[in-house]
């Protein structure tokens, strides 16, 4: 992926309107709960289109994404012409593929733990309740694990790939659990 393309679409976000059809509807009027994730699907594309230049200019950037799980929380129906706004957002971890680390455990991980404190810094600024507590616990985490010297072997340790997630995920839990019991 070229530089031009990394640094016009990392940290990207995307409001997108959508307006309930019938089609989409049970007969009562409400969503039918699979059309979320198409208006989800919707929602990230015109993100990908407005970052990145759509899907041609993704896929010859070599830039793809790929769905490994989703999963919603239904916290009220969409009826019928309602008009709803979808906020997405993208975080890339900075570092490429490395193919050639692939099932061997050696990968250093800190990029891909820090694109995810970014992703839930944003959802702080989205309003989503203890998204701040825990961006900061990645955060705060990934750096002290490698201060205490975890560290995977292209920083000069020993660790693995997942013996130093572990190591930070500890660190999470940790502050988190200390967080909460102080009402934090």
């Amino acid at each position: 992926m070229s530089a031009a393309v990394r640094l016009k679409g990392v940290g990207a976000s995307h409001n997108h309107r959508i307006r309930v059809r019938y089609a989409e509807c049970d007969p009562q009027g409400v969503v039918f709960n699979a059309n979320y994730f198409a208006y989800f699907d919707i929602a990230m594309m015109e993100l990908w289109r407005e970052a990145l230049g759509g899907y041609r200019a993704m896929m010859d950037a070599g830039v793809d994404l790929v769905v490994a799980e989703a999963t919603a929380r239904y916290k009220a129906p969409a009826r019928f012409d309602d008009d709803h706004e979808i906020d997405v957002a993208m975080s890339e971890a900075p570092h490429g593929t490395a193919p050639s680390l692939q099932g061997k455990d050696l990968a250093n991980p800190m990029a891909m733990l820090l694109a995810c404190a970014a992703v839930l810094q944003y959802a702080h600024t989205k309003g989503h309740k203890g998204a701040d507590r825990a961006s900061r616990a990645i955060y705060e985490s990934v750096l002290e694990t490698t201060a205490g010297g975890t560290k995977t072997i292209d920083l000069g340790g020993d660790a693995t790939t997942s013996g130093f997630t572990d190591a930070v995920l500890e660190k999470v839990r940790t502050k988190v659990d200390i967080w909460s019991s102080m009402g934090n």
